[in-house]
């Protein structure tokens, strides 16, 4: 599989949850309560579903040794969770980090910190190592849609050769043109 076939898988898995109907309200009730501690809870429904609806290979919170470039002193790091499709490579993972913030500029800074936190794991890793990484994404939300904080994130995520960058309504519209009051998560993967 190719880079892209790879971002075209995380976007198709990401997006069929997202439009789970108890995946919409669940995400409605963290967003109308102004919960921001929601990223675990998110990486272990999302994992249940890739492993149960999807057939797929997981494991959360993968231990890599690093090259302390990202963080220094630490030995190890770990990888929110990698995934493979049953009949690939079976050492060979797609991993992926989440992050949450309300505002799109936040959220792109942390995953830009994230990307340099996953490019520091040693090579060693992934040669020696059983959960081979195939390719690499982070995939990150943000609730806030002011107009300069979302264009100024697209600019920074335009930077890179392969993304996605769209919203995600979490109302019963169904089709319907949706209005300002609807709720709705923007949705990063770079």
């Amino acid at each position: 599989m190719t880079e892209a076939a790879d971002l075209a898988l995380v976007k198709e898995c990401l997006f069929e949850f997202l439009k789970k109907k108890e995946i919409k309200a669940k995400l409605s009730f963290i967003i109308e309560k102004e919960y921001r501690d929601w990223e675990k809870w998110f990486q272990i429904e999302f994992e249940s579903f890739l492993m149960h609806e999807k057939g797929y290979r997981t494991r959360r919170e993968l231990k890599a040794k690093s090259d302390k470039r990202s963080r220094l002193n630490r030995f190890y790091m770990f990888v929110d969770l990698i995934f493979r499709k049953p009949n690939t490579s079976k050492n060979k993972y797609i991993y992926l980090e989440f992050k949450r913030a309300m505002r799109a500029t936040t959220l792109v800074n942390g995953m830009i910190s994230d990307i340099t936190k996953v490019n520091s794991i040693v090579k060693s890793h992934y040669t020696e190592g059983e959960f081979k990484q195939r390719s690499f994404w982070c995939v990150g939300f943000y609730q806030s849609f002011q107009p300069i904080s979302v264009n100024r994130a697209g600019k920074d995520i335009g930077a890179y050769k392969r993304y996605v960058h769209e919203p995600v309504y979490l109302c019963a519209c169904r089709g319907k043109t949706h209005t300002e009051e609807c709720l709705k998560l923007g949705v990063v993967v770079i």
